[in-house]
Parts: structure tokens; C-alpha cells; sequence
């Protein structure tokens, strides 16, 4: 082949390639200044909390948006917004408190759920300490009725 056609297509391999990609939350951040802004900052306090302050969980966050807040304070967007809208939102929310992928979630989901497992542990052994008493009560009443 001729050089000006492997031109040719090194520069068409090449376009392709420079297609800008569309980081994820765009759509998200177009429509927190479209819709959210007013109300939200990311970092400080407005009418509305700061991203960074909102929940970290997605499904409480979708839930908000779609519902409605606290007092009803922020209105319900479920019939604004489709699913794949309010999903954006979600994702840039998270984005902005440091969450930009769900294993960041799920090892803070696993925190919690590993601390929850060590604070049941704790109950159970102050419930086996309680039988403990109980048991060396009952002994020593028993003791005291044998004499």
C-alpha cells in the first residue's frame, strides 16, 4: 500500500479514537445545576445539605429524590425525572462524596455490617455472663437451702 492510504486510515483509526467519552455524570451534574443547584451546594450548606453531607447510600438517595425530603422540605421529582435521570443524580452525588464506584459502597456497606456482626458478638457475651450469674445464683440459693 501506498503511504497516502496508510494515512488515510491511521487517521481515521485515530479519529475514532478521540471521540470524547462522556465521563458518567455528566448527565448528572447538567441536571444537579438544572434542577438541584438552589437548593444544594457539594461542599456547604443551603435552604437544602450539602452533597457531602447527604447519605452515602445510592437506594436512600434515590428514594429522597423520587419521594420527597425530610417534611416533605424537597418535593418528590419521581414524576419530573425518569429512573435513568434520577439514577444520574444519584451517581453524581456519590461522585462528589467520594464514592465513584459501588465497591467503594460495599466496603463501607461491609464496615457496618462487620461492626453490626461485633456488637451482636458483645450482646451474646453479656447474655452468656448473665446465665453465668444466674447459674451461680441459683447454686448458691440452692447451697443456702441444703443446710
Amino acid at each position: 500500500m501506498n503511504v497516502t492510504i496508510k494515512t488515510l486510515i491511521l487517521m481515521v483509526a485515530v479519529s475514532f479514537m478521540a471521540v470524547p467519552i462522556v465521563s458518567a455524570d455528566s448527565g448528572g451534574s447538567k441536571l444537579f445545576k438544572k434542577k438541584c443547584k438552589a437548593c444544594h451546594a457539594v461542599d456547604k450548606k443551603k435552604s437544602g445539605p450539602a452533597l457531602t453531607a447527604m447519605s452515602q447510600n445510592a437506594d436512600q438517595l434515590r428514594d429522597v429524590i423520587t419521594n420527597g425530603g425530610k417534611k416533605r422540605m424537597m418535593k418528590a421529582y419521581g414524576s419530573k425525572l425518569s429512573a435513568e435521570e434520577i439514577d444520574e443524580l444519584v451517581a453524581y452525588i456519590r461522585s462528589k462524596q467520594g464514592h465513584d464506584d459501588d465497591d467503594e459502597m460495599k466496603k463501607h456497606d461491609k464496615k457496618k455490617h462487620d461492626k453490626k456482626m461485633h456488637d451482636d458478638d458483645d450482646h451474646e457475651d453479656d447474655d452468656e455472663d448473665k446465665d453465668k450469674k444466674k447459674d451461680k445464683k441459683k447454686k448458691h440459693d440452692k447451697d443456702d437451702h441444703d443446710d
